[in-house]
């Protein structure tokens, strides 16, 4: 881990960039991804706008990213750099609605330790 100031942005489905996003908009963006019904929307049009992320990045690096998706699998990457160019480490898991959340929260606060506690074999 870095001594440098986290800087976190969560990318909600529909595309719109939060910066340091608070724990209710985290939770807004984690019911959006997954119980969000609107009227006309097929399930199409669901999986085109399938997946949110959260980002938490230090100017020198690491990049770490958690993309979540509206079909229950999450990606946990680690890049050496904020510029997503060298991939250190990606997993894939399964995850529900409240399990994305309590991810993103740790993440938001670039509490990197907890998430590699919880999920060791992301290699955090």
């Amino acid at each position: 881990m870095t001594s440098s100031t986290a800087w976190c942005i969560l990318t909600k489905r529909y595309g719109e960039d939060v910066r340091n996003p608070t724990e209710q908009q985290l939770e807004e963006a984690a019911r959006e991804l997954f119980t969000e019904s609107l009227p006309g929307m097929t399930q199409g049009d669901y999986k085109e706008h399938g997946t949110a992320f959260l980002r938490c990045g230090f100017d020198e690096g690491p990049l770490y990213v958690i993309e979540g998706s509206r079909s229950g699998l999450a990606a946990l990457s680690k890049y050496a750099d904020p510029d997503f160019e060298e991939l250190v480490s990606e997993i894939n898991i399964e995850v529900s609605e409240a399990t994305l959340l309590e991810l993103w929260k740790w993440l938001a606060k670039a509490d990197i330790d907890a998430i590699g506690a919880a999920r060791p074999e992301s290699g955090w």
